[in-house]
């Protein structure tokens, strides 16, 4: 196994296809970094803006509530620019941190 992958948690394995599949398999949980799928444009974020699952509203509740994501959206310097609560149709998990880093 390629400890570097596991290590950062990376999808697929250079497939793209692959990736594609294992990302919308993937239930996003806290600390996910997610791509937005449409844009907001009320917190300034195109479609494809990166952000980091901070809360998820759901994970202890009815499975028939649908999912909630407290998102946080972050400049290259680290700054928040924008704390957002996201359904899970909103987002694609593109890179999930290793459970045993």
């Amino acid at each position: 196994m390629d400890t570097r992958k596991r290590r950062c948690g990376a999808l697929g394995d250079g497939d793209p296809y692959e990736q594609m599949r294992e990302r919308k398999a993937l239930r996003p949980r806290e600390y996910d970094v997610i791509r937005l799928l449409r844009p907001l444009p009320e917190h300034n974020l195109p479609a494809g803006s990166r952000g980091t699952i901070v809360m998820d509203y759901t994970k202890d509740s009815d499975s028939t509530l649908p999912s909630a994501y407290e998102v946080e959206f972050s400049d290259v310097d680290g700054v928040t620019q924008a704390l957002v609560t996201l359904s899970g149709d909103d987002l694609e998990v593109v890179w999930r941190p290793d459970p045993d880093a």
